[in-house]
């Protein structure tokens, strides 16, 4: 006869993944604690005990196993026998999400499985028994040695000094053995978590190590680097999509500079600045493109600086001094500036 006890009110709780993911409980649990945790609750309920994998494997080292049984399992058949009860027991377990009671289908005595799910991964089964022999007698016993090719009368002798509980004792253990599995799921279900966050701080602190890396190095060469931008986009602008990657490397370098960085267009309309144009001035680039950098002009400079500045720019030649300007709270500051004409290599200008 089957008997199922609810395992807890509380659901095992579930991850959200995205990949499927193997694991065995001992990758979550240590095979110590395990084994300590059974041979606890196998002496304090006086039951054997021990956790197999879903195919009823022994995952630990049984506790508390009856002599009898332990007869049966040093025979190939008797122990094959106890396997395969083992694998099927365990199956019902899980189908029913609890834990189940039944008949071993090895000697005939009460078998118990509850099942230890984590993150809806079947991954053990907690199986206890031995000691409630249910309706086995010394006939059975010498009937089942003869089977299995072990000795009937030591089978005999041992089943007539075996402790034998009853049905409701047994199912009291049984009771607990559900609350056992699902702490086990629980704090597997805790571990895994914790494993899953070790490898996502471990994969975000080797990117964020390289990402310093790069910054440093960024820093280190800005100055030859910028100037080496400022040739590539010179010579880039009426290249074909084969320029593209260097283009975009370009950008990056632009975008990341710590100096403040503006185009404009020659008529003087401002179609590009950088990040650290709006750190300086506090105009957002929305309030910036389109627009003629004069907006920036504070009054301390004379219309003659302009038309200097100008009359070299439209030369071809750098344009190299010092602006004193406005930033978007009214606040006058002074900037080192280099203006660079940049040529259409097509109609020269």
């Amino acid at each position: 006869m089957d008997a199922t006890f609810p395992m807890t009110n509380a659901p095992v709780p579930q991850l959200v993944t995205t990949k499927d993911e193997a694991y065995s409980i001992t990758d979550l649990i240590p095979l110590e604690k395990l084994q300590y945790i059974q041979d606890a609750f196998a002496k304090g309920n006086n039951v054997a005990s021990s956790l197999t994998d879903t195919e009823g494997q022994p995952i630990t080292v049984p506790s508390n196993h009856s002599e009898v049984c332990a007869l049966v399992r040093a025979t190939e058949k008797g122990l094959n026998n106890c396997i395969h009860s083992g694998k099927q027991l365990g199956i019902k377990a899980r189908q029913q999400q609890a834990p189940i009671r039944q008949r071993c289908a090895s000697i005939g005595f009460s078998d118990a499985a509850a099942p230890v799910i984590v993150n809806g991964r079947h991954i053990a089964n907690w199986v206890i028994g031995q000691y409630h022999v249910d309706n086995v007698d010394e006939a059975r016993v010498r009937q089942y040695a003869l089977e299995i090719g072990a000795d009937p009368e030591a089978m005999a002798r041992a089943f007539q000094s075996m402790p034998k509980h009853s049905t409701e004792r047994f199912d009291d253990k049984l009771t607990f053995l559900g609350i056992m599995a699902n702490e086990l799921s629980q704090m597997g279900y805790q571990n895994l978590v914790e494993r899953r966050q070790t490898a996502e701080l471990t994969e975000a602190r080797k990117q964020l190590e390289q990402y310093q890396k790069d910054l440093e190095n960024l820093v280190e060469e800005r100055t030859a680097a910028l100037q080496e931008a400022n040739r590539q986009l010179i010579s880039e602008i009426s290249q074909n999509a084969k320029m593209q990657k260097r283009q975009s490397r370009l950008v990056t370098a632009i975008e990341s500079a710590v100096e403040s960085i503006i185009i404009t267009s020659p008529a003087g309309k401002i179609i590009y600045i950088n990040p650290a144009f709006t750190t300086l001035t506090g105009y957002s680039r929305h309030e910036r493109i389109g627009k003629n950098p004069r907006l920036l002009k504070s009054g301390y400079q004379d219309d003659r600086f302009y038309h200097d500045l100008w009359q070299t720019i439209s030369a071809g030649r750098v344009w190299k001094g010092r602006f004193v300007n406005k930033k978007k709270d009214g606040t006058i500051f002074q900037d080192e500036t280099t203006i660079s004409p940049v040529k259409d290599s097509q109609i020269g200008r």
